[in-house]
């Protein structure tokens, strides 16, 4: 080999080094870089990180981040939320704070939004008039070390389109300044769900809305004499499915259920003793669904009530179970007369004439 490589050498000395001197410099320069790029290669292979180099670089920087946890520490957290909310209230909680760090922050700016884009802010009401709301952020100024507050928060919000599952979670976002320091936060708060809006609308016709005459008897109402009213009851649901609703009314001395009805959705029931009159829908769904129930009553006016509108129906009540939000949606109605206010053709046919 070592013949070989001394018979290569000696010829390329002869046709190469001889005739051009420079071109030995050049493979001297190739075999040294060579030689070089071998070495490093092979440093870098076999090379072993020391445990104690990398442990006090880490040990470094988490001393720093710690430094400014403990200089830096502000909390904020949520009470008081609510499970539902239906349409038209506003979300209402309490927000509470807590400077847990060891100087004192200058400010902390803190703004909400909705995790879903079914949902937005309008705008937010705080109950501590000394703070300044722009829309939907506000600042604390001057919060000391160990100093603590709770600010009672009040969003007006609206839906922007039909979601589900119909949830809506409040992200709260701080930013934090000391000096040179800075830090954010993020809370999201538990999710509230949307109840189901129920709708139910309950009045007294002698016409109809589109002008047919329902109603039988004297109108105005005349002592003695019997005039029967027709009670258009319409339930409209939108956002969840309802189960078991239930509608009820009081019949009042004077006024009977004598039978006549029609009922577009649902079943019926009345009891001439407790004089209850009790509509029941076993479900309705989310949206759309047409409900609807009419009831002939009769009113026979005594001397008594001359000159003033009859009461007919009184402690009207609805209720049902929301699906998603397990919780029971109920509410009251008006009580119900002889004025026949939504009736355009005789609403001012509803005070009882004598004899």
């Amino acid at each position: 080999m070592l013949r070989k490589f001394t018979h290569w050498l000696s010829g390329r000395r002869k046709k190469f080094y001889q005739r051009h001197p420079w071109h030995l410099l050049i493979d001297i320069v190739l075999v040294t870089l060579i030689l070089v790029l071998v070495i490093v290669a092979w440093r870098l292979f076999t090379y072993i990180p020391s445990s104690t180099d990398t442990e006090t670089s880490l040990s470094l920087e988490y001393k720093n981040s710690s430094a400014d946890l403990q200089n830096l520490d502000f909390e904020i957290s949520a009470s008081s939320l609510p499970s539902s909310l239906v349409l038209g209230e506003n979300l209402s909680f309490q927000l509470d704070y807590v400077n847990n760090g060891l100087i004192t922050i200058d400010k902390a700016e803190l703004s909400f939004d909705f995790s879903s884009a079914a949902f937005s802010l309008s705008s937010l009401k705080i109950k501590d008039e000394s703070i300044d709301v722009d829309d939907k952020d506000f600042i604390l100024h001057d919060i000391a070390p160990g100093e603590k507050g709770s600010l009672l928060l009040s969003f007006v919000w609206k839906t922007e389109k039909t979601d589900f599952p119909r949830n809506l979670t409040v992200l709260a976002h701080a930013q934090v300044f000391a000096g040179n320091l800075r830090m954010e936060k993020e809370l999201s708060l538990e999710t509230i769900k949307i109840a189901s809006n129920l709708q139910v609308d309950a009045a007294i016709y002698y016409h109809s809305p589109q002008g047919d005459q329902l109603g039988i008897g004297p109108l105005p109402p005349i002592v003695g004499q019997p005039t029967t009213y027709w009670l258009i009851i319409k339930t409209i649901n939108s956002g969840n499915e309802l189960n078991n609703f239930v509608f009820s009314a009081q019949l009042p001395p004077g006024v009977e259920f004598l039978g006549d009805k029609s009922l577009l959705a649902g079943k019926f029931s009345y009891n001439p003793d407790s004089r209850r009159l009790i509509w029941q829908i076993d479900h309705l769904i989310a949206f759309d669904g047409d409900y609807i129930a009419n009831f002939a009553l009769t009113l026979t006016p005594v001397t008594e009530q001359t000159g003033k509108t009859a009461l007919l129906l009184q402690d009207i009540k609805y209720r049902a179970e929301d699906v998603w939000t397990k919780e029971e949606i109920f509410g009251d109605l008006s009580d119900l007369d002889s004025s026949l206010t939504p009736d355009s053709l005789n609403k001012n046919k509803g005070l009882v004439a004598a004899e």
